[in-house]
């Protein structure tokens, strides 16, 4: 049977190369092979990311978050601002409810722009200590702004936490300034989901006031081998990461957004984002009609394409979503996307995906 096209932002479609590496016969944790190939993904890391440090887990990008929020409730006596304008910016603000943070939130509507000097305005004004965001919304596709974020943190001296995991790896990250970051090894970094990942510029201490295993402190201190860890998954992460050094794929993602986004307007099929402030990577389309996400992404899986429509949140707003986190998308791929979007929208039972 074919394989689907996937347009998915997770999981990804992932080389033949990191396929053979997951394969790959499991080694010990605990032998000097599993930390040598540790020490050689992490300065991969280093390399891509420009963060002194990375604190691998075993589990989703999720985790990393909870990592993050964990870490922070240690910082006694410390406030926070958190930042929302999606489904993730509102998941780090429960999670930070749940570790007891003590933090302001600014919330703006779903896909919003942020008025960074509101922003600079609230650090200036408020005890702020840390400031905690999602640089790509996932939800929406929304960039929102790294560089100016890390600007007016500067000017206050506030520490800076930042949600990658749909960023990383799709664009050419400088986290030298941050306090923490989290990403995982699927979406951008096109390996097999599994693999949490903190990175940080700081050297941590354990602390033992959070569950160990979410301590990146006590972690460092067991040399970032504590627990079990699957060989598999570093092995695959390791040789995707070696993939990505060889070749930057944003240009070629570029052009498939901006082939899609040309397709969408001339059909008048609504994008949620505005061009100037969406990722390359994320393209979420919104209808009027009833269950019309739904229904044309039942279509189009019908079809062998695979796109993001049944996530609760996508439901609820009538959304749809084609995401380009894979490197092996080929311009063929969406075509055959574009003429089944065609097809559907011709089609006698009076769905128009227009809106």
């Amino acid at each position: 049977m074919k394989k689907p096209i996937s347009f998915l932002s997770g999981p990804v479609m992932i080389s033949s190369k990191v396929s053979k590496a997951f394969r790959q016969n499991a080694i010990s944790h605990r032998s000097p092979e599993f930390s040598d190939l540790l020490k050689e993904l992490q300065n991969k890391l280093k390399i891509i990311t420009k963060a002194k440090y990375s604190t691998l887990m075993m589990g989703s990008g999720s985790l990393a978050n909870e990592a993050v929020s964990a870490n922070l409730s240690t910082l006694k006596n410390e406030y926070g601002l958190i930042i929302s304008n999606g489904e993730f910016g509102e998941r780090l603000i429960n999670q930070a409810t749940r570790h007891n943070l003590k933090f302001h939130s600014l919330k703006k509507n779903w896909g919003e722009v942020f008025d960074y000097h509101e922003i600079a305005e609230i650090l200036l004004k408020k005890k702020v200590d840390w400031i905690w965001f999602v640089h790509c919304e996932t939800s929406t596709g929304m960039m929102n702004d790294l560089e100016k974020i890390l600007m007016v943190a500067n000017k206050t001296n506030t520490k800076v936490c930042v949600d990658c995991v749909s960023s990383m790896g799709i664009y050419q990250l400088d986290l030298s300034k941050i306090y923490l970051a989290s990403a995982s090894s699927n979406k951008g970094l096109e390996s097999i989901a599994g693999i949490a990942i903190v990175l940080h510029n700081h050297h941590p201490k354990p602390q033992n006031t959070i569950p160990q295993y979410l301590d990146i402190g006590f972690y460092h201190a067991k040399n970032c081998i504590p627990f079990t860890f699957s060989s598999n998954l570093i092995n695959a992460l390791n040789v995707s990461l070696e993939l990505m050094l060889q070749e930057n794929k944003m240009p070629k993602i570029k052009k498939l957004n901006d082939d899609l986004v040309k397709f969408l307007e001339h059909h008048k099929i609504k994008i949620v984002i505005n061009e100037k402030v969406k990722s390359c990577a994320i393209v979420t389309i919104e209808f009027n009609q009833v269950k019309q996400a739904e229904q044309l992404g039942e279509f189009l899986e019908s079809n062998g394409v695979l796109v993001h429509y049944q996530n609760s949140y996508l439901k609820e707003r009538n959304w749809l979503q084609i995401a380009f986190f894979s490197s092996y998308l080929k311009f063929s791929d969406l075509k055959k996307l574009k003429n089944l979007i065609l097809k559907f929208r011709n089609s006698d039972n009076t769905l128009n995906p227009c809106g």
